[in-house]
C-alpha cells in the first residue's frame, strides 16, 4: 500500500490545471480486510497518506465520501450562481441608473 501510495502521490493529479480537480485524491482498497491489517500495521498510515493529499478509502466508507464529495459540489456550484446572478443585477442596476438619467 506505501507503494501505492508514493505512486499515486508522484502523479500529483490534484495539481493539474484547468479540469478542477480536487486536492485529494482517493486511494479506494476494495478489500477491507486488508485495509483494516494495513492499518494495524501501520498506525501512521492513514496519516501518512493523508499528508501526501491521498484519502484511503474502504467499501465501508466509500459510499460516504463520494456523498460529502457531491455535496461539496453541490454547494461550490450554487455559490459559482449565486455570485453569477449578483454580478448580473449589478450590471442591470448599472443599466437601469443610467437609463434613469438618461431620461
Amino acid at each position: 500500500m506505501k507503494n501505492h501510495i508514493d505512486k499515486l502521490a508522484g502523479k500529483n493529479y490534484q495539481d493539474l490545471y484547468q479540469i478542477g480537480t480536487p486536492d485529494f485524491v482517493m486511494m479506494y482498497i476494495p478489500l477491507e480486510p486488508a485495509y483494516l491489517i494495513a492499518i494495524q500495521a501501520d498506525p501512521n498510515l492513514w496519516n501518512d497518506a493523508y499528508e501526501r493529499r491521498i484519502l484511503m478509502v474502504s467499501s465501508t466508507n466509500l459510499i460516504t465520501a463520494l456523498k460529502m464529495i457531491e455535496n461539496m459540489w453541490r454547494h461550490e456550484y450554487q455559490n459559482r450562481n449565486a455570485m453569477e446572478i449578483a454580478s448580473l443585477g449589478s450590471v442591470l442596476y448599472d443599466e437601469f441608473v443610467m437609463f434613469q438619467t438618461d431620461c
